[in-house]
């Protein structure tokens, strides 16, 4: 997606979860050259934990920002131990955005459950 507005954003929400149980996301985004970056903020949790690659730059505990250039890197942006808490606890969701310029969705998002509590 290429924009030249000031804000472009995207959400991925991952809905029907148990309440129960904990989950891990991942997402993958690469567009094979240095066009900006992404960033990608967790939502809707009362609890998760930041487990990035280490190129990953951190810019809070529920936001991380990857370089469109990762062909051969294949740095992730991950969170664990993530406790949803939108529509009673059985969603969670992923904003994209960016500046301006272009903006690149995950080419790959990996969800994993786990018993929870």
């Amino acid at each position: 997606v290429y924009t030249n507005n000031t804000s472009v954003t995207g959400t991925v929400t991952f809905s029907n979860l148990n309440p129960s149980n904990l989950y891990s996301a991942a997402m993958f985004v690469n567009r094979g050259a240095d066009k900006g970056n992404t960033s990608l903020t967790l939502t809707g949790t009362d609890a998760s934990v930041s487990d990035h690659s280490p190129g990953v730059s951190v810019v809070s505990d529920l936001t991380a920002e990857i370089n469109s250039d990762n062909t051969a890197t294949g740095y992730l942006i991950k969170w664990t131990d993530i406790v949803p808490s939108a529509d009673e606890g059985t969603a969670f969701s992923v904003e994209i955005s960016v500046g301006s310029g272009y903006m690149y969705m995950p080419l790959g998002i990996m969800i994993q459950e786990r018993a929870g509590n």
